[in-house]
């Protein structure tokens, strides 16, 4: 963990004084998990909830750094500029962009089964479930290995708003994120941001100055509407702009001797210094950019006494543009140029309901799929020719 952020020193202060008067509050956590609202007490399954206090108190802004706040769950960066999920060390990979992951990822009910998704910031959350274990039942084929939903602050019956800054003084990171709510007589409305700018902390010595850069703009604009007595409808639209310049990664070993025969460069430790180069880009740096946008609409309805009737409709996109050196070295022997897009719709239909006189409680629907992946890769590779690996070297 690097530096020592404001926002964080400041909570913590205001959670020392607020400490006598909370100390003997237990609230109830209420989850999604088995597609309708539940306490967790009730739930015959594992799961880690992260309410958005905590998010906020310990500025959880992203996937990796979510991980380290639930036992588990990891979120591994990988070199393709992507997040690697695993719960209890089981995982699909990130090799393949195009492969739906096996711990699923839902935002606000609708799923996504794509890596790069967890790409998008976590901000304004009202709260973040892991649901550990097999949920192919409950939540769909894509879970098998486990499920995260996250969940935003959606629009409250009064009006208000907040601020929140963070500021690393030892790597000159900030980030600033707030929202603000509006009650009105034809619906609350609720607007939130959430700006980074993330300063490196790996020295580059070969193009110079510290990777990885990060700047990252998001917004979430939400409405909802009551329908009676009965129902509601919901309606959101987020839009993400992630860009990133360079990369952690450096090489840490060299049992081989590859990297040392290829560059003749003998600083193979961990010690937050690299050597790398990419002719894609006129810096050298390795680059990053993606921009996504995702909308919602939710309609909930009462039929009855005991019935709840939900239809979910999600559309998301986004498109990436990355280069990067891929042989992590100062040599100019393997770099890669790619570029993606992705679209989704779904629907889903689903009544929620108790029988036998609450002895059965149960779910039932359909769901409707359709998305599009389109992906274009180059490799450049060019040979050194002083130094060629070959099988008696000990390269296989």
């Amino acid at each position: 963990v690097h530096g020592h952020k404001l926002a964080l020193a400041i909570a913590a202060v205001v959670a020392l004084c607020s400490f006598d008067s909370r100390a003997q509050v237990l609230e109830e956590v209420v989850v999604v998990a088995q597609k309708r609202v539940q306490s967790v007490q009730e739930v015959p399954l594992t799961v880690s909830v992260v309410d958005g206090e905590a998010l906020a108190l310990f500025s959880i802004n992203n996937a990796t750094d979510l991980a380290r706040s639930v036992p588990g769950l990891t979120i591994m960066p990988a070199p393709q500029g992507l997040s690697l999920p695993k719960i209890r060390g089981l995982g699909t990979g990130t090799g393949a962009e195009n492969m739906d992951q096996s711990v699923g990822l839902f935002i606000d009910g609708v799923w996504t089964g794509k890596a790069r998704d967890l790409q998008s910031a976590l901000y304004d959350l009202d709260r973040i479930e892991v649901i550990k274990g097999t949920q192919t039942s409950q939540l769909g084929k894509n879970t098998s290995l486990g499920a995260i939903l996250v969940m935003s602050r959606r629009p409250e019956d009064e009006s208000g708003g907040y601020v929140q800054a963070d500021y690393d003084f030892e790597l000159g990171s900030s980030i600033l994120a707030g929202a603000g709510n509006l009650a009105t007589d034809f619906g609350n409305y609720r607007l939130a941001i959430n700006l980074v700018d993330e300063e490196g902390f790996v020295d580059n010595q070969l193009v110079g100055g510290d990777d990885p850069a990060r700047e990252q703009y998001s917004a979430r604009l939400a409405g909802s509407w009551e329908l009676g007595d009965r129902g509601a409808i919901y309606a959101s639209y987020s839009y993400d702009d992630r860009e990133v310049t360079g990369m952690s990664f450096e090489v840490a070993a060299d049992p081989l001797g590859w990297y040392t025969g290829v560059t003749g460069d003998t600083d193979v430790s961990l010690n937050n210094k690299r050597k790398t180069w990419t002719s894609y880009s006129s810096d050298g740096r390795d680059f990053d950019d993606q921009e996504s946008h995702r909308a919602l609409l939710e309609l909930a309805y009462d039929i009855g006494d005991a019935m709840e009737f939900v239809s979910l409709s999600g559309y998301n996109e986004y498109d990436n543009t990355r280069y990067y050196d891929a042989d992590f070295s100062a040599a100019t022997w393997l770099e890669q140029y790619k570029k993606s897009s992705f679209k989704q719709f779904s629907q889903e239909f689903r009544i929620s309901s108790t029988a036998f006189k609450d002895r059965l409680d149960y779910v039932a629907g359909v769901f409707y799929l359709d998305n599009n992946f389109e992906n274009y890769s180059e490799t450049g590779f060019l040979t050194n020719l002083d130094y060629i690996p070959t099988p008696e070297e000990g390269i296989y």
